[in-house]
């Protein structure tokens, strides 16, 4: 195996395991809190999701995912729980999927 092949399964092994531990972080966040909600739209882009993908989910234009990741507005209830049920599961197979594949192109 060369450096190169290496240096890729290591950053492949540790992005899966970031994606798998912040999707079981995000199970400790109760939707009906309100202020840490912004936090769960900030942890799905640093994991590499895109804001049209969390908007997708919530059924909602983007311009809606920024006022929500800004804090000046957040969904109900139900939006909220569905959000973070659906960024954790798609953080858990995109880990799955890396971890199981074994290739990643990373952008840095």
């Amino acid at each position: 195996m060369s450096n190169t092949s290496k240096f890729r399964a290591t950053i492949v092994q540790h992005y899966a395991g970031y994606c798998q531990t912040l999707a079981t972080d995000l199970n400790a966040y109760d939707p009906k809190d309100k202020e840490d909600f912004p936090l769960v739209i900030e942890s799905a882009l640093r994991a590499g999701m895109e804001i049209k993908d969390i908007a997708d989910m919530a059924m909602t234009p983007v311009y809606n995912v920024k006022r929500w990741m800004n804090g000046t507005h957040c969904p109900p209830l139900l939006v909220r729980k569905t959000v973070t049920e659906n960024v954790s599961k798609s953080l858990r197979d995109s880990s799955t999927a890396m971890f199981g594949s074994g290739s990643l192109v990373v952008e840095l």
